[in-house]
């Protein structure tokens, strides 16, 4: 009952927002760099992730480790590149706010929508594990809003 009810909860939410202006990107690199990413969306994943400044991505999604996570702003969405997992690739994301530490999350790719609360630093000291990785190799790949409209 308790996460029927945050799901439907979440959706409201995100809903509510979906004409809320998005935040250009600068300002969110600015946002979220150093800092902790965590929330929901309606394609079912929780997540929980630090955005090193260095442009890897450490902490949880989906229930699993990050491995090999990167993450950069590309064309006002904030794109999480994934090397490993149970569901690798790009995923972008354009943000609006909500509330002072928040935002309303919108998939550049798909219709899924979400939430998001940003925390100072690293609180949960999510870490690679002693396996750095660099994010070169996935960053290099072609620019994933390429084939989306803006929205």
């Amino acid at each position: 009952m308790r996460a029927t009810l945050a799901g439907i909860a979440l959706v409201l939410l995100a809903a509510s927002g979906a004409r809320a202006q998005d935040v250009p990107g600068e300002t969110l690199r600015g946002e979220i760099s150093g800092q902790t990413l965590s929330g929901m969306h309606t394609g079912g994943v929780v997540f929980s992730e630090y955005h090193s400044p260095d442009g890897r991505v450490f902490g949880f999604n989906n229930g699993e480790p990050v491995q090999e996570g990167c993450w950069d702003i590309r064309r006002d969405a904030v794109c999480y590149y994934y090397a490993k997992g149970s569901i690798p690739g790009t995923f972008c994301w354009r943000m609006a706010r909500a509330g002072p530490d928040g935002y309303r999350m919108r998939s550049v790719e798909t219709e899924a929508v979400g939430i998001a609360r940003l925390a100072a630093g690293n609180p949960q000291n999510h870490t690679d594990r002693g396996k750095p990785w660099t994010c070169e190799p996935l960053m290099s790949r072609r620019d994933p809003l390429l084939q989306y409209a803006r929205r």
